[in-house]
């Protein structure tokens, strides 16, 4: 009967060490217990480990505001998805940090460094849990857990670059270690991948970029072949007709752009508004200068010029 005693204060201690969200109620059962088997020993027993219990009720409260503002800020279903890096993520983020930098202050006042380093490290895989597309929460870990067990932080990197293998930091980082261990021939495919897929990304853009010129060139080609040079009122109206025609046709290709880069070739609203040509003074100074280019050469000219702006700032981009 004496070493159940023993073996139910020893659990009732190491829950009111821990900062449980109902370590109070805890806490009451436990003075229950310990009068229910000596009143006169009751009050040394708890006072022994009051302050332990004050610290675990502290860190408790400290920890439901971090937690509630997580679930102010949390995504859909607290799944973890690639972030748009909009205003509410970044909060959700900036909580996590907040709370994985108040864990590293050791509010528990626990005495063994494992025990601090292990619940850490416990606290940063349950923040992957949601954040499992955010770079720098791996890149921390790794850092963190770097510093006293060099060969798991390898082995959390690697994982990051499953997770994320298109991003720069987490290659560089990765390349980083491998080379303090001298891997070199690991350093050296990480940077030729980087590059192929870099590479591959340009490629791709240039190729769209092409394809999407030949498709508008072809258009406004066979719109400028349609026009009367002579008859002026049909040529405005043609040229109002041809410029909304091939506004529109850009618009329905953009739309049948299935990847992320169609964005880039979206025309803006004013692309849509017809052009009805210069005035009849203009053309009289045309005239003398050079041949006239119908309306919808100019259309088609004002059209290569933005799409070739936007391929310019994507691949700036």
């Amino acid at each position: 009967m004496q070493k159940k005693i023993e073996n139910v204060r020893r659990v009732y201690r190491r829950a009111i060490s821990l900062p449980l969200l109902n370590v109070e109620e805890i806490w009451k059962k436990y003075d229950i217990f310990e009068n229910e088997q000596d009143k006169a020993k009751a009050k040394k027993n708890l006072s022994d480990v009051s302050v332990i219990y004050m610290t675990a009720r502290s860190a408790m409260r400290e920890m439901s505001s971090y937690f509630a503002l997580m679930q102010q800020y949390h995504p859909p279903y607290d799944l973890a998805v690639p972030p748009q890096w909009s205003e509410n993520e970044l909060q959700y983020l900036k909580v996590w940090k907040e709370y994985l930098t108040w864990e590293k202050s050791n509010p528990l006042k626990l005495e063994a460094l494992g025990a601090v380093r292990e619940r850490v490290r416990f606290t940063y895989k349950k923040a992957l849990t949601y954040l499992r597309f955010y770079p720098e929460v791996w890149l921390e870990m790794t850092d963190y857990v770097n510093q006293f067990d060099p060969d798991m932080a390898l082995e959390i990197i690697k994982d990051a670059r499953t997770v994320l293998p298109e991003s720069l930091s987490v290659n560089f980082m990765y390349a980083e270690l491998c080379e303090i261990k001298k891997d070199y021939a690991t350093c050296e495919g990480i940077y030729k991948g980087l590059k192929d897929k870099i590479s591959h990304k340009f490629q791709k853009i240039e190729t769209k970029h092409e394809r999407h010129r030949k498709r508008v060139m072809s258009v406004g080609g066979a719109e400028s072949k349609t026009e009367d040079p002579s008859n002026g009122e049909q040529d405005h109206s043609a040229a109002a007709s041809q410029d909304n025609t091939s506004s529109v046709t850009g618009s329905d290709s953009d739309e049948s752009e299935s990847d992320d880069e169609s964005e880039a070739y979206h025309s803006e609203e004013e692309d849509r508004s017809p052009d009805f040509g210069d005035n009849g003074q203009g053309n009289e100074m045309e005239e003398e200068s050079g041949p006239v280019k119908s309306a919808a050469e100019r259309a088609l000219e004002r059209k290569l010029k933005r799409l070739d702006s936007r391929f310019k700032a994507k691949l700036d981009k």
